[in-house]
């Protein structure tokens, strides 16, 4: 997923308050071209990595861009950030409250990837039909 894609929806989030609305139109998004089960774990994925970025961003604004390709759906979340985000191997302590998220994402969607450069990350999911 290293290819560049120009994504035709975007929406800015500067509190978690705004996050139940940006999810809602972009799982509806993905429903449209997916149907509603991948539209539904799309509304997961982009709930998680919004509020990640807003919790571990450096400045609170997150970018969120979204579409359709030619083969499924492309979410993309990307915050101002030193650090980059790091998935944990193994299993989690069930008396752990953090680490999950990642690992979640990376369950869900077909692709994930992972980039920092000019001090933001963006994490950019691919999304294509369910086989059944």
């Amino acid at each position: 997923m290293a290819e560049a894609i120009d994504l035709p929806n975007t929406a800015e989030v500067a509190s978690v308050s705004e996050i139940g609305k940006v999810r809602r139109v972009v799982a509806a998004a993905a429903s449209e071209v997916l149907g509603s089960d991948v539209g539904a774990d799309v509304a997961l994925v982009v709930s998680e990595l919004i509020t990640n970025a807003l919790e571990h961003g450096d400045d609170g604004m997150v970018a969120v861009e979204y579409g359709s390709t030619v083969d499924g759906f492309v979410l993309a979340v990307g915050s101002p950030s030193s650090g980059l985000p790091i998935e944990r191997k193994g299993p989690v302590p069930d008396t752990d409250t953090r680490g999950r998220g990642l690992r979640i994402v990376s369950a869900i969607a077909d692709v994930v990837d992972v980039t920092q450069a000019d001090g933001s990350v963006v994490v950019r999911c691919r999304f294509g039909p369910r086989r059944r």
